[in-house]
């Protein structure tokens, strides 16, 4: 059925000061991925900026063909992309979530 990526940059604590390029991310660092990671099997994602409140700066969720597509592509394709992250954050300690999807609905245009 496919697997999810997530990276989840935290949004430092006590008021602390980060830096994140959102246009940066969204113009250059995805389209990047997509370079990298299409051809193993990124088919799509969403960046997401949570309200100010939430514990996340922005989150990105990224659709994939399998957990074995992805782990590859991390492995082989991301070399790059990992020197390219200092160009848009300086939050060190972003986390992933891999995730295989069990179940998906979207919903049907009515006519």
């Amino acid at each position: 059925m496919g697997a999810i990526f997530i990276a989840c940059y935290p949004r430092p604590s006590g008021g602390k000061s980060y830096r994140f390029d959102l246009e940066y991310y969204i113009n250059t660092h995805m389209p990047l991925q997509m370079k990298h990671h299409g051809p193993y099997g990124l088919r799509s994602y969403h960046v997401v900026e949570p309200t100010e409140d939430a514990p996340y700066v922005v989150q990105t969720i990224e659709f994939w063909d399998s957990i074995d597509s992805m782990e590859k592509a991390i492995k082989e394709a991301s070399a790059e992309l990992w020197k390219d992250i200092p160009n848009y954050t300086d939050i060190s300690d972003a986390f992933p979530i891999r995730a295989e999807i069990k179940a998906s609905w979207h919903e049907q245009k009515k006519d």
